[in-house]
């Protein structure tokens, strides 16, 4: 009895975690902020070298987290997360901001494969994994729905005053770094002692998984086009393109709180599509459908831009949820975060190099030629995944 509840409060508390972790206040406004001490060109160097450190150590902390356990590596993640946005609240200088800048995305790397990994063998601790799917369609209504009303709180409060968003966010970890000593580690398989040797073969057994005859098709996706939806939700891409077609932080924030009403209500139909739609198609209509709706910021849409800024978040939600469905269905529990983390990792490749060359082609003035590049790049990603054959554990 005591188990099972066990079980069930993880879920549960996975939920509530979901709800801390998406207080993205600032996510309207942070530029706005960001470019009083920071030019284009600066901020795509500074964030591309962060996402760098970062990228390099996505694998090592999935790994860290299959070997110590995925609950300590949560709360050492979130210890992070909670300091960074309050740096940044609090700085007068841009050392600080980048400072906070980097703590965020460093913990923010550290939790990526834990948190997936930890709610599916919380799941597959009482044999109900299948339910993985529907899971992550409720987290991901939820992460959307939360957005959404941070989102319009962020924007009214960046009006009094620019920092306050900065506060409310590293509050928001805060609570969820409370609620992850609430957490009990799934007993799947006992988690063997922590060593440097294990630690590497870890790391490498890992990312094998994610190159395996299945998960290697979906390299492409991963690369490009979740590699691109990262850089525009997390960049400095997305308010660069609501600020060239005059949007300010406040109708910013409201474009993005609608954002989240069609993405909350699409994931929910993950597990219907996934019974209907190959894994492997599913990726290649929502390229498609990314490279077609972005195409239009290579042209002037004035306040029309907020349409595909509404469509693509919808996209991306669909994209990282097909996805992160998928690696947890073909890896097993002993290297499940590590493969996770290893797809984040990839991830960040792209953005790299899109955050250190897409500021200075924006510093520039040419963000609607970076664009139009972007749209090309997707449909190529399609064409790509839409020639491989089919392997013979593609449901279609």
């Amino acid at each position: 009895m005591k188990e099972g509840l066990n079980k069930i409060n993880n879920i549960k508390y996975a939920f509530l975690i979901t709800v801390a972790k998406n207080g993205w206040f600032m996510s309207s406004g942070w530029l706005f902020f960001w470019l009083r001490f920071l030019t284009y060109s600066e901020i795509g160097l500074v964030d591309g070298i962060t996402v760098l450190i970062a990228f390099l150590l996505e694998i090592p902390f999935g790994a860290l987290a299959d070997l110590i356990g995925r609950k300590k590596m949560l709360i050492l993640s979130y210890i992070a997360m909670t300091i960074g946005p309050l740096l940044m609240a609090t700085a007068t200088s841009r050392e600080f901001l980048i400072l906070g800048n980097f703590l965020f995305l460093v913990g923010f790397s550290a939790q990526s494969g834990a948190f997936d990994a930890l709610a599916y063998d919380s799941l597959k601790e009482e044999n109900k994994e299948k339910l993985f799917p529907k899971y992550y369609a409720t987290a991901s209504t939820i992460s959307w729905v939360i957005n959404a009303i941070s989102l319009v709180i962020g924007g009214l409060t960046f009006n009094i005053d620019q920092r306050i968003p900065f506060f409310l966010w590293g509050f928001s970890y805060f609570c969820g770094l409370l609620l992850t000593f609430r957490l009990h580690e799934p007993i799947i398989e006992k988690i063997t002692k922590f060593s440097l040797k294990k630690y590497f073969i870890q790391n490498i057994d890992g990312l094998k998984e994610l190159f395996s005859k299945y998960l290697i098709k979906f390299i492409p996706f991963t690369l490009v086009v979740l590699g691109f939806l990262y850089f525009y939700d997390w960049s400095f891409m997305r308010p660069a393109i609501g600020k060239e077609n005059g949007l300010d932080a406040l109708a910013q924030s409201m474009i993005y709180a609608l954002s989240s009403i069609p993405a909350a209500i699409i994931v929910q139909f993950i597990p219907f599509f996934k019974k209907r739609i190959s894994d492997k198609w599913g990726a290649v209509i929502l390229c498609v459908l990314l490279s077609s709706i972005y195409l239009t910021f290579a042209f002037p849409l004035g306040y029309f831009a907020a349409i595909p800024m509404i469509l693509i978040s919808t996209i991306s939600a669909l994209s990282f949820s097909w996805m992160i469905v998928i690696i947890n269905e073909h890896v097993d529990t002993a290297h499940r975060a590590t493969a996770v983390s290893s797809m984040y990792m990839l991830l960040k490749v792209p953005y790299v190099l899109l955050a250190i060359i897409g500021g200075n082609i924006i510093q520039g003035g040419n963000i609607r030629w970076l664009n139009l590049a972007i749209a090309v790049v997707i449909f190529i990603a399609a064409i790509i995944l839409g020639v491989q054959k089919v392997d013979s554990r593609d449901p279609k």
